[in-house]
């Protein structure tokens, strides 16, 4: 994290408080990411301070302000199409203080992929569903930026811990959280700079340097972290001589036959092999019932009735085992119990909205305090310099 940034730092005259860092990704000394949990206190009436949780993505970047700007501008175009979104956390707010620039976003509630895995509660059905559900978060995020005109770019936040169970108005719902800003920016693809550390990409093909890379990308990650959470072992701790991973049955005999070979395909050693689109992947788990662009269909009467007073009004209830049917059954993509798959599609041409566009955002200032500093430290020298001459 940056030496400016630290825990229990007050931003925004202390409107947000950092908690702990969650995620660090750097490509360079100048070029890095830290997501953060931080609480945000908002004031309510007459009722005193109320506390919440917030995520702020923290980034660094040796860019000016409007040059910033206009790098992070398809960026933020994407995350403002996805507001209301129910499978991608909400950018509610974004500023500029200590050298690095802040985006904040609503902390989803719920059980992430990875506590469920360690507590090895998860049939093969929840890790089905939980990769339809990603699926048809991947393909609204390209088809944003398509739509957005710009070339399918990997959304960079598929692992275990970023992907939360929540129980809804609609039933349980998977959540895709904390994208890779940089990398969905593609401000790391025209600088070419390789990446270095990172605690965000270990799911991710062998190949990924932590730039480049699309949507296929996030694909192989989503099958990764299928394969940890069915087979209880990362598949990268198993990759042989020539890349090639063990098969899933062998390490868990009551795996399907069908997922075995999903699995196989998708963590294939050679990129041609593996599955190419999401509609593709989609298929093959079992989504054939409706294909993907039939449930891009749906999603206009389900994001209508998200954003019903109702439905605010009853906010989100999430339970101690959100992966779970009340009944004790596991639920099928048919039942009552699971939302319908769904994806984004733009709301109807009359709908207004009152978020602002990108381009009505201020360019981020450029702050280097340090510039400041020695600037002042010179005309202090200057100065003494001055008054010794003139003494003697």
């Amino acid at each position: 994290m940056s030496l400016q940034t630290r825990e229990h730092m007050r931003l925004q005259d202390g409107q947000y408080t950092l908690v702990r860092p969650l995620e660090r990704s750097a490509w360079s000394d100048s070029f890095s990411e830290v997501w953060w949990l931080a609480r945000s206190t908002l004031r309510q009436n007459e009722q005193g301070l109320a506390s919440t949780e917030r995520l702020i993505a923290e980034v660094r970047a040796p860019l000016t302000g409007a040059t910033l700007t206009k790098q992070l501008q398809p960026m933020l175009r994407t995350l403002l199409a996805l507001q209301g979104h129910p499978q991608h956390v909400q950018l509610q707010d974004m500023f500029s203080e200590h050298a690095s620039h802040y985006f904040v976003f609503a902390s989803p509630h719920g059980q992430t992929l990875g506590t469920l895995m360690q507590r090895n509660s998860l049939l093969e059905e929840d890790v089905r569903l939980c990769c339809l559900a990603v699926i048809e978060s991947l393909h609204a995020f390209a088809h944003v930026q398509a739509q957005q005109g710009m070339a399918s770019i990997a959304h960079g936040g598929i692992t275990p811990h970023h992907v939360i169970a929540t129980r809804s108005v609609f039933g349980p719902r998977w959540i895709v959280s904390q994208p890779s800003l940089l990398l969905a920016s593609s401000v790391m693809n025209m600088r070419g700079e390789a990446h270095v550390s990172s605690s965000v990409f270990p799911y991710y093909p062998p190949e990924f340097q932590g730039q480049g890379g699309d949507t296929r990308a996030d694909l192989y990650a989503l099958l990764a972290c299928a394969y940890h959470a069915l087979t209880g072992t990362h598949p990268g701790r198993q990759r042989q001589d020539g890349g090639a991973i063990p098969q899933a049955q062998w390490l868990n005999a009551n795996i399907s036959t069908q997922m075995n070979a999903v699995l196989a395909k998708g963590l294939h050693p050679h990129p041609e092999e593996r599955f190419q689109h999401p509609a593709e992947l989609y298929q093959a788990l079992g989504g054939e019932q409706r294909s993907l662009e039939e449930a891009h269909n749906s999603q206009r009467r389900v994001l209508a009735a998200a954003q019903s007073p109702a439905y605010q009004r009853q906010g989100v209830a999430v339970g101690a085992g959100a992966s779970s049917a009340p009944s004790g059954k596991r639920p099928s993509v048919q039942t009552a119990g699971w939302p319908t798959p769904l994806t984004f599609e733009p709301a109807e041409p009359e709908t207004k909205t009152l978020l602002p566009h990108p381009e009505d955002f201020p360019p981020l200032p450029a702050l280097h305090e340090w510039r400041t500093a020695l600037c002042w430290l010179g005309g202090i020298a200057v100065c003494e310099t001055a008054l010794l001459v003139l003494a003697r």
